[in-house]
């Protein structure tokens, strides 16, 4: 099996399968164009795993000391996004 991480591409309607225009409540024209997301599809036993590594590398970063106070992280979140 080749590369597992997601990419995306710019397409055509009309590269678009079937299965994908049929999904539309109207058809779009051919040139029209779509961000077209490729990823894996993981089983409910893969997506368990993954969410359990990602848990556990958060717990190990906490052990470790790597944390940010929380009023720290949405101070910096308002600077960043001042109007939201």
């Amino acid at each position: 099996m080749g590369s597992s991480e997601a990419f995306t591409v710019e397409v055509t309607a009309s590269d678009l399968p079937e299965s994908v225009i049929s999904r539309f409540s109207h058809r779009p024209s051919a040139e029209t164009r779509f961000a077209l997301t490729v990823e894996p599809v993981l089983s409910e036993a893969e997506r368990f795993e993954a969410l359990r590594r990602d848990v556990q590398e958060g717990l190990d970063a906490s052990a470790a000391g790597r944390v940010v106070d929380g009023d720290v992280v949405f101070a910096r979140l308002r600077a960043k996004f001042p109007a939201a």
